[in-house]
């Protein structure tokens, strides 16, 4: 949390700066809805600082699950540790995974 990703030679530089929410379903538990997580991401591409907010669950009632910035599109794959029912999950421990893609 809070370091910074530099890619493409420093040309898009990404920073988690926290998750915003994390209602997923619990790995212990059994849910009628798998629920949803929001990661807030600061990007940098070429100079320009963008504030995005991708979803896990990606969808009209959540938002959505890939930006595009500049000449990427960044795509929010994972997000770890699972959540378990009764445990909170510390702000320090998340990790995102992420595939960067060239912007179609």
């Amino acid at each position: 949390m809070g370091e910074g990703v530099e890619l493409a030679g420093g040309e898009l530089v990404i920073h988690l700066t926290e998750v915003a929410d994390d209602s997923r379903c619990p790995t212990d538990a059994v849910c009628v809805w798998q629920g949803d997580a929001v990661a807030a991401l600061q990007v940098v591409s070429a100079g320009v600082e963008h504030a995005l907010r991708l979803h896990t669950n990606p969808g009209k009632a959540t938002g959505p699950g890939h930006a595009d910035v500049g000449a990427y599109r960044i795509v929010f794959l994972k997000l770890a540790p699972e959540p378990l029912a009764g445990v909170s999950i510390p702000q320090g421990d998340y990790r995102v995974t992420l595939r960067i893609e060239a912007n179609p």
